[in-house]
């Protein structure tokens, strides 16, 4: 990793760090629905890249990913809130 990459990388996370809730949730949603949308060139990229069967890729990978993406945006707002 060079300097700049890391450097660029920590403006970042700052910037990520003072995000409301609300953005917060937007981008896990987006990423929810990407999940969604591509599953199964996602069990295709594993079966191809590691023999992964499909079922297994989807309860050790995709449906986890899923379910904690819904405990965190069910959650979000409490855990964001100032102490």
């Amino acid at each position: 990793m060079t300097p700049q990459y890391f450097e660029a990388l920590k403006e970042r996370s700052s910037i990520f760090r003072s995000e409301k809730s609300e953005a917060r949730a937007e981008r896990l949603k987006k990423l929810q629905k990407w999940i969604q949308l591509n599953e199964s060139e996602i069990l295709d990229a594993l079966k191809l890249d590691f023999n992964k069967p499909h079922f297994e890729t989807l309860v050790s990978e995709i449906l986890p990913t899923l379910s904690e993406l819904k405990f965190t945006l069910k959650n979000l707002k409490k855990w964001m809130k100032d102490k």
